[in-house]
């Protein structure tokens, strides 16, 4: 682990594990912003203390979105920490894993952690790499808000590696046309398991948004299709391309 690589995020001493202090008002107030390292942020972690972004005046709201180099996203369902681990993007960018309160050798619920390459100080862009991620990961999408806090656990399972996220992958994920309309809280709920943890054959053909047949092997990055697993009204899914070919 690269112990000097600088990261930055705030955390709220008042908010233990999953706040079993009952302290409502930690939610909002008592941010500390802090430039550390991020054996630093494991050591928060693993103290029980939430942590997330940095906050004008130490009160956590988007509109007081200051920035940070660190993006985590919530893993769960299906999911198994070994197939997170063994996936390509895993392998050249992800930072540090950690289980969280809920995680159970039956049902693993997980946090990945990623350093970016440099500090994103748009809440804009914030939220569009996190939902990037997000849907590479089938994460959780209801936690792409910027100034989503993230518990700690003092009981995490903690792994980490000497790995970031460079760059031009991080305007590459920014870039991803990530459903417009996903923020309409009517539609999350449906949303939320729109991606399939099966394998998409490249030869099943896709009914873009503009009426054409596409197969899913020729589609370009970011058409914006019919789901094809769902009687969609309207276009709510897209084709994704990875900087490394991958589709999803």
């Amino acid at each position: 682990m690269n112990s000097s690589a600088e990261v930055y995020f705030s955390y709220n001493e008042r908010l233990i594990n999953k706040n079993n202090r009952k302290d409502t008002d930690a939610f909002a107030n008592g941010w500390e912003a802090v430039t550390g390292t991020v054996d630093l942020l494991l050591d928060v972690i693993k103290s029980g203390m939430a942590y997330s972004v940095w906050f004008k005046d130490g009160v956590r709201k988007t509109e007081n979105f200051v920035g940070s180099n660190l993006v985590s996203i919530d893993v769960d369902g299906n999911n198994r920490i070994d197939d997170a681990i063994a996936q390509e993007f895993s392998q050249k960018h992800l930072t540090a894993l950690y289980t969280t309160c809920s995680h159970t050798e039956q049902e693993h619920r997980f946090r990945l952690v990623f350093r970016l390459e440099r500090v994103i100080e748009s809440s804009g862009e914030y939220r569009n790499l996190l939902r990037a991620l997000q849907i590479m990961y089938s994460g959780d999408r209801a936690a792409a808000e910027p100034a989503r806090l993230f518990y700690g656990n003092d009981q995490a399972q903690v792994q980490s590696w000497d790995r970031f996220i460079p760059n031009d992958v991080v305007d590459h994920l920014m870039k991803l046309n990530l459903e417009p309309e996903w923020d309409n809280k009517n539609h999350q709920q449906d949303r939320a398991s729109s991606r399939s943890e099966a394998k998409i054959p490249l030869d099943l053909m896709l009914r873009t948004s503009k009426g054409q047949q596409v197969r899913f092997g020729d589609a370009a990055d970011r058409t914006s299709i019919y789901c094809p697993h769902h009687h969609d009204q309207t276009a709510s899914a897209f084709v994704g391309i990875t900087l490394y070919g991958s589709r999803f």
